[in-house]
């Protein structure tokens, strides 16, 4: 089984980069001597960017299957880099095009813009959406906070703006089916145009049909729990029958209809276990959106779409750290959950670091579990020393250490903010521990 989950993950990834190789070879068939002049590279940077674009489109779209493939934070990874690199590939086209046809028309101008628009959409993303390295730099740091704090772009905000790729891709498509190379052949028209259609569909459905979807199979808020000041519980459950399914430790995009917060699409991690009669999400306050979810009306509908995510630990096996910081015990609230429900005795250590006392707000849960199973073990800890009987603890090797059995066997699963996450895999792999035994998941946009 995991030999077969390897060989599907290596196959739909050189797939999805090498299947230029397809229309490439319909442009180029009896013309192979052509291939390194430079208006043909042109044309072949202009099918590996337009095949490219397309794929980042398609992939983009939540496909369960791909998500259970490779999980998914890893598929919208993969999605940015494939759309950077498509976009290299066009400015590439852009050029060796332009040495021939320095005047502009109409196909040329559409296909301008967009590039345009894509290059725009990748620059805010980097820029602003996504956190990476260059938000370490100063100027790109404030770049970030200006549109954040001054300009007020949030995430519906930053998220319609990304949607724009879908209108840069259709003009991307009628600027190729535009093309005289395309337009001269029918089967080039074909591939190109079968293309276009697939990837257009696909985020049709993801942005509509699937909307339907959902509607018909809504959720409806039945309580509404603040834990503390910044901590609210939503408790929802199917409105017409319908059971929700979905593994310990994954998350779902819900879209909460009422006047108190709007109608955006945000991902929560689900905090209940799948065995329950309500399905839960557990949310800190950290402005904007989350601020209002604690005035939820009881009643409220809710769209949700998922499960989606592979944070979801084997039943058996080695023994297993799970590594929470603040608000990252939502997907271990379940699986522990879970794991208590079904008498599961698999040998876990749960360090659990947040600020202070009062934001573990599923304490006394997880100590009465800790109670009834001898081979869990919870360690709460607690970064700030403020009238606290908790340890005051940092997740440095020399703790991590004394906290994991056997480090070269060990499997480790952290969620948390970015920094405390960088800084325990950096710590756990002077250790001892394997890279590829350490699990993190980020649900994004």
């Amino acid at each position: 089984m995991r030999m077969m989950r390897r060989l599907s993950r290596n196959f739909w990834f050189f797939i999805a980069l090498l299947c230029p190789v397809i229309p490439i070879h319909f442009f180029f068939e009896g013309n192979w001597y052509s291939l390194l002049h430079s208006y043909s590279l042109g044309m072949v940077f202009g099918i590996i960017s337009y095949c490219y674009f397309l794929n980042a489109l398609i992939i983009s779209a939540r496909i369960p299957y791909f998500d259970r493939l490779y999980g998914h934070d890893k598929v919208i990874i993969f999605h940015g880099y494939l759309a950077t690199a498509a976009a290299l590939f066009a400015a590439a086209h852009l050029y060796f095009k332009r040495i021939y046809f320095p005047e502009n028309n109409l196909q040329i101008n559409v296909g301008i813009a967009a590039l345009s628009l894509f290059f725009s959409v990748i620059a805010v993303t980097v820029l602003i959406m996504v956190n990476n390295p260059l938000h370490r730099l100063k100027p790109i740091a404030a770049i970030k906070t200006f549109f954040h704090r001054t300009i007020k772009l949030d995430y519906s905000g930053l998220k319609l703006f990304h949607n724009l790729t879908a209108l840069a891709s259709v003009l991307m498509i009628i600027h190729v089916m535009m093309a005289s190379p395309t337009a001269e052949n029918n089967t080039r028209l074909g591939i190109m145009g079968l293309w276009g259609i697939a990837a257009i569909g696909t985020y049709l459905y993801h942005k509509f049909i699937r909307l339907i979807v959902t509607a018909a199979r809504s959720l409806q808020v039945t309580r509404v729990v603040s834990l503390n000041d910044s901590v609210t519980e939503l408790h929802m459950c199917r409105t017409k029958g319908f059971k929700t399914k979905h593994k310990a430790g994954q998350f779902g995009y819900f879209r909460i209809l009422s006047k108190m917060c709007g109608s955006e699409e945000h991902p929560f991690t689900i905090s209940s276990p799948p065995e329950s009669n309500e399905l839960v999400i557990t949310i800190k306050n950290l402005g904007d959106y989350t601020s209002k979810l604690n005035n939820i009306e009881t009643g409220a509908k809710v769209l949700y779409d998922g499960p989606y995510g592979t944070f979801t630990p084997a039943e058996s096996g080695a023994p297993v750290l799970f590594i929470a910081g603040g608000i990252g015990i939502t997907p271990f609230l379940s699986i522990l959950s879970h794991w208590n429900n079904v008498s599961n005795r698999r040998e876990v250590t749960l360090l659990w670091s947040a600020r202070n006392e009062e934001e573990m707000t599923h304490k006394n849960q997880l100590e009465k579990i800790a109670e009834t199973n001898p081979n869990f073990r919870f360690i709460p800890l607690v970064t700030n020393r403020d009238h606290t009987i908790l340890q005051r603890q940092l997740l440095d090797s020399n703790f991590l250490s004394h906290s994991l059995p056997v480090p070269e066997k060990c499997r480790v699963y952290i969620c948390g903010p970015e920094l405390m996450r960088l800084s325990a895999e950096k710590a756990l792999k002077s250790i001892g521990v394997k890279r590829a035994h350490i699990n993190f998941e980020k649900f994004s946009f």
